[in-house]
């Protein structure tokens, strides 16, 4: 396993790996190799530091998250009498958010 995005990105094993990864998702389960090798091209690797917030709810995106390597929690902050944090889910690699 690499250590960080820029790693992986000088790594040989780079383009097949995230194929594998994308071929292995229920997501792309359809998506014929070919179709899977062009959509990993559109592909940019992004390396998050532990407890780091990668969005937060609200906030507007054009794009879809691909765990790679590690693991992304999902949580929700509620405001009532305290503030709170619900957990929702926990994503490792192939799961998409």
């Amino acid at each position: 396993m690499q250590d960080s995005a820029s790693d992986l990105l000088m790594s040989p094993d780079t383009g097949r790996r995230i194929c594998e990864m994308l071929d292995e998702s229920a997501w792309a389960k359809d998506l014929a190799w070919t179709d899977i090798q062009a959509l990993s091209s559109y592909m940019t690797l992004l390396d998050f530091q532990k407890e780091e917030t990668i969005f937060s709810e609200g906030d507007s995106s054009d794009y879809m998250a691909i765990v790679l390597y590690g693991v992304v929690e999902i949580v929700k902050h509620e405001e009532g009498d305290e503030f709170s944090t619900k957990f929702l889910v926990r994503l490792g690699p192939g799961r998409a958010f």
